[in-house]
């Protein structure tokens, strides 16, 4: 039963989320543990994660216009936050489901919302990122739940576009410095390999 209302809840959210960023006209899709279910199998996840592209000018407005769909910051000084880390934290009142809503600024970030594809969910159309693109971004976030979350993807999926990943990788090795991206991720990639996908 429990699993029944976590996974209720986060339906709620990623519908008020959808809902809430159409009616103002902002470029996004959703990422993290959500989209990787939708995208190989589904994992538990209690929050959710998107990514948007919209004018610095338009961010104090966006903020407010949440409200009637039951999203608002989780924080006093959310805007500010977001000045700093480029990420809204804002939640879904009706279900309780923290959102963690980024802005897309970097030139990865804005072609991948450019090659994003729907998915249906029940009666929800859900933007989602290429398995391509959805692996970059676990790659670079590098915690243990994000290289499980790749090793899904690849046995789902078993013609991606390495060369696309790898490009992108090693601009991100560069920019961090940390020349271990391309060899972790060619570690998961062995490791499936080796367990026959």
């Amino acid at each position: 039963m429990a699993k029944k209302r976590t996974d209720e809840s986060l339906y709620d959210a990623v519908a008020a989320l959808i809902r809430w960023l159409r009616s103002e006209h902002v470029s996004f899709m959703i990422i993290g543990g959500f989209a990787v279910s939708l995208l190989s199998r589904p994992r538990a996840t209690r929050d959710v994660d998107a990514v948007m592209t919209i004018p610095h000018d338009r961010w104090k407005a966006l903020l407010k216009s949440g409200k009637p769909f039951g999203i608002e910051p989780r924080m006093r000084d959310c805007l500010a936050f977001a000045q700093e880390s480029m990420v809204f934290l804002l939640k879904h009142l009706p279900s309780s489901t923290p959102i963690d809503l980024s802005i897309g600024s970097s030139e990865f970030e804005q072609q991948a919302l450019a090659h994003r594809h729907s998915k249906r969910l029940k009666r929800l159309t859900v933007p989602l990122p290429r398995v391509e693109d959805i692996i970059i971004m676990k790659a670079v976030a590098r915690r243990p739940v994000d290289f499980a979350d790749i090793s899904t993807m690849l046995m789902h999926h078993h013609k991606v576009d390495k060369q696309h990943i790898l490009h992108w990788l090693d601009t991100f090795s560069e920019l961090l410095q940390d020349d271990s991206l391309i060899r972790d991720f060619e570690q998961c990639m062995k490791n499936v390999m080796r367990k026959g996908r």
